[in-house]
């Protein structure tokens, strides 16, 4: 079961309903649509790097925190090079 954050009570996707943030191969504008809610979202910033902790197996899909999975791959791959920069 994944954890539950305080944040997450005030993820404007969690009003919208959740298949929309899990398009279609080539659904580019369910995609938009998607990042467009997120863009509206005050916690997307939380969510996106919340999702960044996750490993690449287990974030393969889905749109979340205005990010694509390869978006969440960049991020996470800058998160850790500043980790081990601060190591």
């Amino acid at each position: 079961m994944t954890a539950r954050f305080e944040w997450m009570d005030d993820a404007l996707c969690a009003e919208v309903g959740g298949d929309m943030f899990f398009p279609e191969v080539g659904g580019n504008d369910t995609v938009r649509v998607a990042k467009s809610v997120c863009d509206r979202c005050a916690v997307a910033p939380s969510c996106a790097v919340w999702l960044a902790g996750f490993s690449d197996a287990a974030d393969r899909y889905g749109i979340a925190g205005a990010m694509s999975p390869r978006g969440r791959r960049v991020l996470r791959r800058h998160l850790s090079e500043q980790t081990e920069r601060a190591a």
